[in-house]
């Protein structure tokens, strides 16, 4: 069990309902996502993910699922970084790279939802539809 990558037990079904929470939090934030109120709809999927990473370390009660989940919580703040830079291209009124970044979110929160699958948790983290 100690190299098994996927969370078991009571790990994964906190992290289960974690992830079932974050999707609950983030929705009113997907609809039209890049298109108004750019800044709300990040900072809105953000403070879904600050949660959600949140819930997941409190889940992992022993050392191998705090390792197991590791990848997952890196790839979430990476993807919420992203998330972040969008926001500040939409500060700055620069349209063209707002437009670019909501483009290619998807490929840059990639290895958020491979790590999530790892772990047995499907994918866990919602996504602006394209």
């Amino acid at each position: 069990r100690a190299h098994d990558p996927r969370l078991a037990g009571p790990a994964l079904a906190s992290a289960r309902a974690a992830c079932e929470r974050q999707v609950a939090d983030s929705e009113p934030y997907l609809f039209g996502f890049g298109m108004q109120d750019v800044v709300g709809q990040a900072e809105g999927l953000i403070a879904a993910r600050t949660a959600l990473a949140s819930r997941l370390r409190a889940a992992a009660t022993g050392a191998a699922d705090r390792r197991r989940l590791g990848p997952l919580l890196r790839a979430i703040a990476a993807g919420s970084r992203e998330l972040g830079a969008l926001a500040a291209a939409d500060v700055a009124g620069d349209r063209t790279a707002v437009a670019a970044r909501v483009a290619r979110l998807d490929d840059r929160t990639a290895p958020e939802r491979a790590a999530s699958r790892r772990l047995g948790l499907g994918d866990c983290l919602v996504r602006p539809a394209r």
